[in-house]
């Protein structure tokens, strides 16, 4: 049976969040106030113009915050997914406008935990909020912080500041892992993927690695325009990819 709702508290919850869209984790230790995990090893948004259900234009504040209220008030008549009282809102540590690092066989790496995250969803069984920064000492990251998509299944991973030479066709490769987790049986974590804010699939794999240290890498082919683009990742299920490390792109050959 549903708990009865505090609204003055699910509108300080709505407002405090950021701005996300429809779409989870295996976590161990947690930096920032995303998640509080207990058990475990360690590991949309917005987009310059509205198009869907899964990216929110930054033109289209009210439809955002409509969209927020309604997952909160959902999450938080669930029994199973509602946070304690006085639990702090989430919040994205990264803003998804950090500039791509440079390779030396050309292109750029994005670092994920750098990415915008929203739709968190309140996971009871590891007391957190996801998506989720962790730690992962296997990671290519500097910093060893990785974003964690599973249990959310609005979650999204924003990238904002996605900047090319010209107009052409990339490579988009993804460094991941994950174990099973608290899903046995799961040995694909598809995600959604959108480009500009049309999205351009939702079945974009990503097969087992069969360690939370074993990273291993997805690619797609994507078109992009000369100049600054927002590349999104949106949940599909609620068993997202756990170890989300970078994001590398480079001209396709």
């Amino acid at each position: 049976m549903s708990k009865p709702i505090n609204l003055w508290w699910a509108a300080a919850f709505v407002l405090a969040t950021p701005p996300a869209c429809t779409a989870g984790s295996d976590a161990s230790t947690s930096l920032g106030a995303n998640v509080d995990a207990s058990t475990g090893p360690a590991t949309h948004v917005d987009a310059g113009t509205s198009a869907g259900t899964h990216v929110d234009a930054s033109t289209s504040v009210g439809t955002q915050v409509d969209a927020s209220a309604s997952a909160a008030v959902d999450a938080m008549t669930n029994d199973e997914d509602m946070p304690p009282p006085g639990t702090p809102p989430p919040v994205s540590l990264g803003d998804g406008m950090a500039p791509g690092v440079p390779q030396a066989g050309g292109g750029a790496v994005y670092y994920c935990k750098d990415a915008l995250l929203g739709g968190f969803d309140w996971f009871d069984k590891l007391k957190g909020w996801f998506p989720s920064v962790l730690h992962s000492g296997a990671a290519l990251t500097p910093t060893h912080q990785v974003v964690d998509m599973a249990y959310a299944k609005p979650g999204t991973m924003t990238f904002r500041n996605v900047v090319v030479p010209t107009d052409g066709t990339y490579a988009i490769t993804f460094h991941y892992a994950y174990a099973s987790g608290l899903f046995p049986g799961v040995t694909d974590r598809p995600e959604g993927l959108s480009v500009n804010g049309a999205v351009v699939t939702r079945e974009l794999h990503f097969a087992i690695t069969g360690s939370f240290d074993d990273y291993r890498d997805s690619s797609i082919q994507v078109t992009l325009a000369a100049g600054q683009n927002v590349i999104q990742v949106f949940n599909v299920t609620d068993h997202g990819v756990a170890r989300f490390d970078t994001m590398t792109v480079v001209a396709a050959p």
